[in-house]
């Protein structure tokens, strides 16, 4: 008897969406092991499926240049367009995926579709409709608060959120509450069962004294990441700082050229980020929710130094809301509120009381594998 197909469908727009999918595919797969026939693909790249129009060559390079040459306000107009005109952006998108998404339904022979990325269910959705098949769909919701409105716009499909907030908001949209589920955010349970900040450091080599984790290897951040950094340089601390520029090769090298009066590493691309964030006291970077997600359950306050305007608005404005971190996107505003924070311990600490309160479900991934599969199975 062959398996179930549960087929994961998302976009590289922005790392966020990518990185959520295979965090499902990861929790399936550890709560059922190989029971079910699990995939991940990204629509714009899969040769499988050949869109209407190249998106990889068009969306994704439009969107990179917009966030690191033109401070994102192109995608901002495009945001918002879209916030305003969800409809007719869904069926744009639907026009482009339909007939070679038909031929690909059929071929992939989906038992259940999970989405990471906003239009892709409404696309999915149309093309099961002309396809005449029940196959359940499931959205997985990548920012928290008053989401893009291109995530409720499938009249189908069961749609996860982050933050109770996003349920209210969707309502008001229109969206019948019935479809909404509050169940948290797929994350590695890594983030949840930290070493402690004395073992960690010792894993890691490092001393036993403050430590503050920056990353900038995203696109946007890499000039403002530098400007940071030759400003903690001047200053002789009693600290130590745990740079992280991806396979930004340029930022890696810019970093490592800094001299640094205190301690200071800089890594490219990290598979260990729970370590080092477990290592330390305070996390610096962009206002992408996966990111924030993990600095909250693990209950390291963050500061935001770059916001894509209109997406990671609402990110940002939940974190200040919460009072589990601030948004300072002057680079010399930022590492003095840096240096501020390091040199006044005190001051980090009245950010857990206010970890205590959010009430963030660390074990949501499974939750959510165990949703999709009672979906699948008809249980719920």
């Amino acid at each position: 008897m062959s398996k179930l197909k549960i087929l994961i469908l998302t976009a590289p727009v922005g790392g966020g969406h990518v990185a959520t999918a295979k965090a499902i595919a990861g929790a399936l797969t550890e709560q059922y092991g190989d029971t079910y026939d699990i995939e991940w693909v990204d629509v714009f790249t899969d040769p499988d499926l050949k869109l209407l129009l190249p998106m990889e060559k068009i969306a994704v390079p439009a969107y990179a240049s917009s966030v690191k040459l033109l401070n994102s306000y192109p995608y901002k107009l495009f945001y918002n367009f879209a916030n305003v005109n969800p409809r007719f952006v869904s069926r744009f998108f639907t026009t482009i995926f339909r007939d070679k998404g038909r031929a690909y339904m059929k071929k992939k022979a989906p038992d259940l579709i999970v989405s990471t990325f906003p239009i892709i269910s409404y696309a999915a959705g149309r093309v099961l409709e002309d396809w005449r098949q029940d196959v359940p769909i499931v959205s997985i919701v990548t920012d928290a608060g008053d989401v893009h409105k291109l995530w409720l716009m499938s009249p189908r499909d069961d749609i996860l959120v982050s933050t109770p907030e996003t349920i209210d908001y969707a309502v008001k949209q229109g969206v019948p509450r019935e479809r909404l589920h509050y169940l948290g955010f797929p994350i590695s349970s890594k983030f949840s069962n930290l070493p402690s900040k004395a073992e960690a450091r010792r894993e890691l080599g490092l001393q036993d004294r403050p430590t503050v984790y920056l990353t900038g290897g995203g696109l946007g951040l890499s000039t403002k990441l530098v400007t940071i950094a030759r400003q903690l340089a001047k200053q002789e601390l009693g600290v130590q700082y745990l740079f992280v520029g991806g396979y930004n090769q340029r930022l890696v090298s810019d970093l490592r050229a800094v001299q640094f009066r205190d301690e200071a590493r800089v890594f490219g691309f990290v598979d260990n980020v729970p370590l080092l964030m477990a290592a330390s006291d305070l996390v610096v970077g962009k206002a992408g929710w996966l990111t924030l997600y993990e600095n909250m359950i693990a209950r390291r306050p963050s500061i935001i130094i770059d916001v894509v305007p209109g997406q990671e608005e609402p990110n940002a404005e939940f974190v200040e809301r919460h009072r589990v971190g601030r948004v300072i996107k002057k680079p010399a505003e930022a590492a003095a509120a840096i240096i501020d924070y390091v040199q006044h311990p005190d001051k980090l600490a009245e950010f857990q009381t206010h970890f205590e309160n959010l009430g963030l479900d660390p074990e949501a991934g499974p939750k959510i594998a165990d949703f999709i599969v009672d979906t699948l199975e008809g249980r719920r």
